[in-house]
């Protein structure tokens, strides 16, 4: 059995932008992958749209019960499994790639053979497809202290469908790294996998789809507090990762700017949950350690007033 470069990944939930993102993944220039479609139990018709396309490189799965609606980054982990290729990319069911995605890849692999994760450029999108955010590009090549700075300092948007794996490292440290939600588990993910450094190709090759179908786009309150949940988690998991990398210049700057994401964060979910909720909210604030307490009066009081 042939092993593709590329294996693309797509758990899907959501009919409404699969067509569109199928299509667009068959459109490379470089036609050395695969594309495994896993159905996580969704009650519409996934089936249909993938049958009425006419593609060998096209595989199609279906889990027997929903995996992502309990746990989300369990679902992709479990997507991993049918992967066969050298490379990974999480797809998702409504985002949209460039025809060169590959090509570009292929040529940054090359350039740069030792790397286990490769970063194309993203750009957001709304529901029709115009462009509503377009991020900073980083350096062709990032040290592991780099990419950490650049991530937390820099505005880099954060989504995991732009990142390229080297699927036997991906796998060897237990897949994608799970927080509720999988809220924060892209970063980390991706900082986990670029201990070799990170190659990233400077062109806008992934159309990251805003809108209402989104799971980070839904208001429900608890969902606010497990993200909230979700952030300390990944504020400890990052102070092991920066330590075990080495402290540098670097590395001490990426800490503060993901500690003023976290609080900037923090800020704007609280606002999302109702004042019923207080005792939530004051344990969360008051047990964090990565607010100043200041900031924790403060925010407490905004939230309260």
């Amino acid at each position: 059995m042939h092993t593709p470069m590329f294996s693309f990944i797509m758990p899907c939930y959501k009919r409404q932008f699969l067509g569109k993102a199928i299509e667009s993944i068959l459109a490379q220039t470089y036609d050395d992958f695969e594309l495994v479609v896993v159905n996580d139990a969704s009650p519409e018709n996934l089936y249909e749209v993938v049958n009425s396309i006419s593609d060998p490189r096209l595989r199609y799965e279906e889990n027997i019960t929903n995996l992502g609606g309990r746990d989300l980054v369990a679902c992709w982990n479990h997507c991993l499994q049918f992967a066969r290729g050298e490379y990974v990319i999480l797809a998702t069911d409504d985002d949209v790639i460039e025809p060169t995605f590959l090509e570009d890849a292929v040529r940054m692999i090359k350039k740069y053979p030792e790397v286990d994760l490769l970063r194309q450029g993203v750009r957001k999108i709304d529901p029709v497809g115009e462009p509503l955010e377009y991020e900073l590009f980083p350096k062709e090549y990032l040290t592991s202290s780099e990419f950490a700075y650049f991530w937390g300092c820099c505005g880099l948007i954060s989504c995991i469908s732009n990142f390229i794996f080297r699927r036997k490292t991906l796998v060897s440290q237990g897949g994608f790294v799970p927080f509720p939600h999988a809220h924060y588990s892209d970063v980390a993910t991706a900082l986990a996998m670029s201990r070799k450094g990170v190659a990233c190709v400077q062109a806008y090759y992934l159309g990251f789809r805003m809108s209402d179908v989104n799971l980070s786009n839904r208001g429900e309150w608890s969902l606010a507090l497990d993200q909230m949940k979700a952030s300390n988690m990944f504020m400890q998991w990052l102070t092991g990762h920066l330590e075990s990398i080495g402290t540098d210049f670097y590395t001490q700057r990426a800490f503060y700017g993901f500690r003023e994401q976290y609080r900037y964060m923090i800020s704007n979910l609280i606002q999302k949950v109702p004042k019923t909720r207080l005792q939530n909210i004051f344990t969360a604030v008051t047990r964090s350690n990565y607010l100043y307490k200041k900031e924790k009066v403060k925010l407490l009081l905004n939230y309260l007033f």
